[in-house]
């Protein structure tokens, strides 16, 4: 009787611990095959955020969404806990985000890992796509160009004048590869063919050497007031400079001289207007 069960426990005992790992193994094996069986996939998509992004680094291009992700619940597993009944699942139930933190901006292209966890604690996620992504980080910068007025088509019997700005300068900030492409920022101006003078404030835009518009690029200001003379017969006349003198010296003062200098300017306009003044007063 003794050796009898002696027997049955070396048969029990003998390789122990192979008949544990196979225990474990089909444990695993069935664990998985519930999971695979219960597990849904959500249809929509979400967008993937940054975390730990430095304050001067811009990613380029957009980052993209996460789709086809796969999860369970409790309930799916058939834990019908009262909690989880009529959970809801939607795209604010999963966040997807890519860590920025130590990644160099270099100007090239990273690739990054995408992490995507659930909202809800009773969410468990199985699988998602994709798994990493390949984005371009740069350093922001700034720097100074040139405002230009560009008049798109002038009307036929129609002439203009130099452009006046407000000023005559912007500064661009944005990811460094495009600001350094930026030569110059355009207030873009169409002439009426009812021949007006302009005096209106235009929105700037950044262009690169071939004039093509730059984005993302911040232009400060964003826009500036633009004045051009629109003349049907332009002509030049050169005015004498009458010096206006107004008010009366105090008591035991007079007026000595007045020396006006230059005592002539040049004005232009059309022939017309122009007739009629003989004179340029200060």
């Amino acid at each position: 009787m003794i050796q009898g069960i002696l027997r049955v426990v070396r048969i029990v005992v003998h390789n122990w611990p192979l008949k544990v790992a196979a225990i474990g193994f089909a444990t695993l094996l069935y664990a998985g095959l519930v999971l695979s069986q219960s597990a849904r996939t959500f249809a929509g998509s979400v967008p993937i955020e940054t975390t730990n992004q430095p304050a001067d680094v811009y990613v380029l291009p957009d980052l993209g969404v996460v789709t086809g992700i796969r999860y369970v619940v409790p309930e799916t597993l058939g834990l019908r806990v009262p909690e989880t009944l009529g959970l809801r699942v939607d795209a604010s139930s999963f966040t997807a985000r890519v860590d920025l933190g130590g990644v160099n901006p270099t100007g090239g292209p990273v690739s990054l890992i995408v992490h995507v966890a659930a909202t809800d604690p009773r969410i468990q996620v199985l699988d998602f796509n994709p798994k990493t992504i390949t984005v371009t980080l740069d350093r922001i910068t700034s720097r100074a160009v040139p405002i230009r007025a560009a008049v798109s088509s002038v009307p036929t019997g129609f002439e203009l004048g130099d452009p006046v700005l407000g000023q005559t300068t912007a500064t661009v900030r944005g990811p460094q590869s495009t600001v350094d492409r930026v030569q110059e920022v355009l207030a873009r101006i169409q002439i009426q063919p009812s021949g007006i003078d302009v005096n209106q404030v235009v929105v700037l835009v950044p262009v690169d050497a071939n004039q093509d518009e730059l984005s993302p690029v911040d232009v400060t200001p964003t826009s500036v007031q633009v004045k051009i003379a629109v003349f049907t017969d332009r002509r030049t006349k050169t005015l004498p400079v009458n010096p206006v003198v107004a008010g009366t010296p105090a008591a035991g003062f007079e007026v000595a001289s007045i020396v006006v200098d230059p005592i002539v300017v040049s004005v232009q306009g059309d022939a017309n207007d122009l007739a009629a003044i003989d004179r340029a007063d200060t």
